[in-house]
């Protein structure tokens, strides 16, 4: 992924029997140097058996340095816990992956300030009314810019996983909830697609909507997007994020004057049905705010 192969890294990882040799130095351009001792042998070992035979001894003693250091290391790990501690760090070191070598810092815009209520939208300011007076202890952030809404759910004590299709967003909200120490947990996936589980009865893994379920959902940026791009209906959506919630659902509707992408969209996008949708999954169904954009914003409740 820190090569900029992440879209199929990420198809390989869940696999059964996980990255093959020949997968990674495809993928990594068969750069060794730089990865971990662990790596470089069984690199090493596959391309010796490529050489032809007068090039086999070099490299088997060039190697011979290196694979003493690895297995002094192996007999220094004396337990599950500090191999684990240790693998922790090794992938931490990776650098992330940026377009065009670019920082999140430089195309990520993290909002005003968390301390500092003077500049917050009136939205901002009423999600931080519901989450404080509500205490989630454990807030799901879908959609678009899941940085600022995160980061105040974290700020407020709230543990707080965030889903975004956007790899170079999930990738700053990574580096800055490390940086804070924030108990964030971000995560590329996308909504409308969630991870399923894998094996035979999920005796692999289990499924993103068992694994990532939360007190509380926000769904700010979603209703209008999943309808255009995944041409999902109002139960479909709601289906979909009664999954996710054990109690509480904040979701904006907007409703809008312009002619819709799709053309029997007019007859159900409605405020009315969208609230009748919800009533199915979530009884308790408030208008929060309206805004002039115009922006409802309603919180539900199982």
């Amino acid at each position: 992924m820190s090569r900029g192969q992440g879209r199929i890294a990420r198809r390989l990882l869940p696999e059964h029997e996980g990255v093959q040799k020949s997968e990674l130095l495809m993928l990594t351009k068969g750069s060794v140097m730089t990865a971990p001792v662990p790596f470089v042998m069984k690199r090493g070992a596959a391309v010796l058996q490529q050489l032809t035979e007068p090039f086999r001894p070099l490299l088997s003693r060039a190697l011979r340095p290196i694979d003493s250091i690895y297995h002094k290391e192996v007999d220094r790990i004396k337990s599950h816990v500090d191999f684990l501690e240790k693998l922790r760090r090794e992938i931490e070191s990776i650098p992330r992956y940026y377009i065009n070598g670019e920082t999140g810092a430089d195309r990520y815009d993290p909002g005003p300030s968390l301390s500092d209520q003077d500049d917050w939208t009136a939205e901002r300011r009423c999600l931080h009314k519901v989450l404080s007076q509500l205490r989630p202890g454990s807030v799901l952030n879908i959609g678009g810019k899941v940085e600022w809404y995160s980061r105040l759910a974290a700020v407020l004590g709230s543990r707080v996983v965030a889903f975004d299709t956007d790899e170079q967003s999930i990738t700053k909200l990574y580096d800055v909830a490390s940086k804070n120490c924030l108990p964030i947990l971000p995560l590329l996936i996308d909504f409308a697609d969630p991870t399923p589980s894998r094996g035979l009865l999920s005796h692999w893994a289990i499924s993103a909507t068992e694994r990532f379920q939360c007190d509380m959902v926000l769904a700010l940026n979603l209703v209008n997007r999943v309808i255009h791009e995944h041409h999902l209906d109002f139960d479909q959506i709601v289906d979909g994020l009664a999954l996710f919630s054990k109690r509480w659902l904040v979701v904006k509707f907007v409703i809008s004057k312009d002619q819709p992408a799709c053309p029997d969209k007019v007859s159900w996008y409605t405020l009315d049905n969208f609230i009748n949708v919800l009533k199915k999954r979530f009884p308790e169904v408030s208008i929060l705010s309206a805004y002039a954009d115009p922006h409802v914003l309603l919180l539900c409740e199982k």
